[in-house]
């Protein structure tokens, strides 16, 4: 049996009082508690399928199961209310790891009569308020393994319990999920390696993050999309072979009588497309397992044969699927601001336009013609050297915020390179890929982990305009942000027809 890892947090600490102070009072209001026992309430089969199902799959049934040193949150609520602690749990040898665990109550002394709330999975910055509705809940950065694979879902099934109170020194929290389980058989077309799948609805029903209340055991949508993705762990799949997918899905927004028609889309590492609609459509409530299926197609796509795409950015920029590698199309290169070629010294010693007196200074303030944006017929090396000339432009910072906000953005690797795969939202086949390819800051690369790509426009703000814009990235965080334009960085061009 595959065991799905689950964490809790528990506190029973009482407000504004250490656990030595408790320890130093009385104690006969404390319950002595050997062992408090937590249960979990199994998955429910969807709505009038015949199979019940109790995190591993097998048989049409989704199996729970502890496993030892899990951590859950447990907390006091009334009558005196206190702050979380993080609690492991035991697997003793009349545990199973499956449902049912326990864990020593003693220690931290359980109040005979207080009342109890728990979650998972633990999350230790949580400042809980008055009314316990800060537990964040995130369903982004699922990956799947491998075909058939569930044991990421262990992480991303969020839990609660309801307040359970002392009586007799017994103490069983009862946890039930939140997010509904959606198994996915989509049968692919032909043998690729994929790396994502991606779901997608006309109206933004997927509940992406959130905040739980954990007292009542529901949720506040944070942000809501229109589409739900799953990393893939570039596994492969043969011609018409059935692959299994597993998803954490919040209760969506479409109320209770209406089923979403949902697209599934899976790219492969080489960025091809393949898309179906998912079979009787879409509704997710908490607790239940639902099952789906879809006959996969290769999507074509206007782009694909072009070195530019259209990622819906909105303001109709094209981007080019390639840096701007004019020397060698294998080795990066970087390039200065304002630099036509790339150079062994990145320093403002070796920057042919720093000079010092900064009114000599191409492109500075002040000076004659106050441009802070590169000229493309002198300056700007993707419209000076890419083929087709005059046709290429270094994007502006404008450009790239667009990016960042309107595109999906997605951390992976590609020909042994990590960096991030930039898609359009809507029609997942049309993507771009960036490299992390470092910094060049004299006659070193650093941060080897991150991307720098110029925008063609200076950062005005900079003393005397010495800082340009450029897109940043490591995994995990991405904007544009502006460097000192003597440093080397990447270029990524647009297409202007």
């Amino acid at each position: 049996m595959k065991k799905v890892l689950y964490a809790f947090a528990a506190s029973a600490m009482l407000a504004g009082c250490s656990l030595d102070e408790l320890q130093s009072q009385d104690n006969s209001s404390f319950a002595k508690i050997d062992k408090v026992n937590v249960v979990v309430e199994p998955f429910k089969a969807e709505e009038g399928a015949s199979t019940r199902t109790l995190l591993s799959y097998s048989n049409s049934q989704m199996i729970f199961s502890w496993s030892q040193n899990d951590e859950i949150g447990v907390f006091p609520i009334e009558p005196t209310v206190g702050t979380q602690v993080q609690q492991t749990l035991d697997l003793g040898e009349s545990e199973d790891g499956g449902l049912n665990a326990s864990f020593n109550g003693g220690a931290w002394l359980l109040k005979e009569n207080n009342t109890y709330c728990a979650y998972y999975p633990f999350c230790g910055d949580m400042k809980l308020n008055e009314s316990y509705t800060e537990i964040p809940m995130d369903m982004e950065g699922q990956v799947q393994t491998a075909n058939a694979n569930s044991t990421h879902l262990g992480a991303f099934d969020f839990m609660y319990s309801l307040p359970t109170k002392v009586e007799n020194a017994q103490v069983d929290l009862h946890f039930s999920h939140i997010p509904g389980i959606l198994v996915l058989d989509l049968t692919m077309p032909e043998a690729a390696t994929l790396t994502k799948l991606v779901l997608t609805a006309q109206n933004p029903i997927f509940v992406t993050k959130a905040k739980m209340n954990a007292k009542e055991g529901t949720f506040v949508a944070t942000e809501t999309s229109t589409s739900i993705s799953l990393g893939l762990g570039n596994f492969n799949s043969s011609a018409n072979q059935v692959m299994r997918f597993f998803i954490s899905v919040l209760p969506t927004t479409n109320g209770e009588s209406l089923k979403e028609p949902v697209d599934a889309n899976v790219i492969s590492t080489i960025g091809l497309c393949y898309a179906g609609s998912l079979n009787d459509g879409l509704r997710i409530k908490k607790g239940y397992v639902y099952s789906r299926s879809a006959t996969l197609v290769r999507v074509a796509d206007e782009y694909d044969d072009k070195d530019y795409v259209d990622l819906g950015t909105g303001d109709g920029t094209l981007w080019g699927r390639n840096n701007v590698d004019v020397y060698d199309d294998v080795t990066p290169e970087f390039y200065a601001w304002f630099d036509i070629a790339p150079k062994d010294d990145y320093s403002w010693d070796n920057y042919e336009t720093y000079m010092e007196d900064e009114n000599d200074c191409s492109y500075c303030s002040p000076n004659s013609d106050n441009q802070s944006v590169l000229n493309p017929g002198t300056d700007d090396v993707a419209y000076l050297m890419m083929d087709p000339e005059n046709h290429w432009y270094i994007p502006t910072s404008e450009q790239w915020q667009k990016l960042v906000e309107e595109c999906t953005w997605t951390w992976t690797t590609m020909s042994g390179k990590s960096g991030y795969m930039v898609s359009h939202k809507k029609i997942p086949a049309r993507w771009i890929f960036l490299p992390a390819n470092g910094l060049m800051v004299g006659t070193s690369k650093t941060e080897t982990s991150a991307g720098y790509y110029w925008a063609s426009n200076l950062d005005t703000k900079s003393t005397n305009w010495l800082n340009g814009y450029c897109l940043k990235f490591v995994e995990g965080k991405y904007g544009v942000t502006s460097i000192e334009r003597c440093n080397g960085a990447s270029v990524r061009p647009i297409y202007v027809p």
